[in-house]
């Protein structure tokens, strides 16, 4: 209960810095920070008190919650459009098939170019899924 009393505090802060500066990303991220603790305690943070927050800070357009659920299931839904676009780029440009049957003909140095290839590719997927991470995008709730 502490805890949840600490987190109303904050959110109640944020709201009070939004009535000051009319800064539309402090509302967001206190309706944000709202939501996420709901998941957590919906008991404590429910609809009701969110709009009984933000009415006693004069906001008069309550904004929705995030649908916390669609949400995640439209960046799953993205990820896995992303993963299979990926695996069609490398497929179309790596053959695994004709790469083992070539093995045994191809030089060192091409087997050397080759690996140093895919390297660069997995290093790039990887940063753009760090990227998204970073940016909250793939963040399970």
């Amino acid at each position: 209960m502490e805890c949840a009393k600490a987190e109303t505090e904050k959110i109640s802060s944020m709201l009070d810095e939004f009535t000051k500066t009319g800064d539309k990303g402090i509302l967001q991220r206190a309706c944000q920070k709202f939501s996420n603790n709901k998941e957590g305690n919906e008991t404590y943070f429910t609809l009701e008190k969110w709009e009984t927050l933000c009415k006693e800070k004069g906001i008069q357009d309550v904004p929705n919650l995030p649908d916390r659920i669609k949400n995640f299931e439209k960046r799953l839904e993205e990820r896995k459009s992303k993963t299979t676009k990926q695996t069609a780029i490398l497929e179309h440009k790596i053959n695994p098939k004709e790469l083992k049957e070539n093995y045994e003909e191809t030089s060192q140095s091409d087997k050397e170019k080759a690996i140093s290839e895919l390297k660069k590719r997995a290093n790039l997927i990887m940063r753009e899924n760090q990227n998204e991470m970073e940016k909250g995008e793939d963040v399970i709730p």
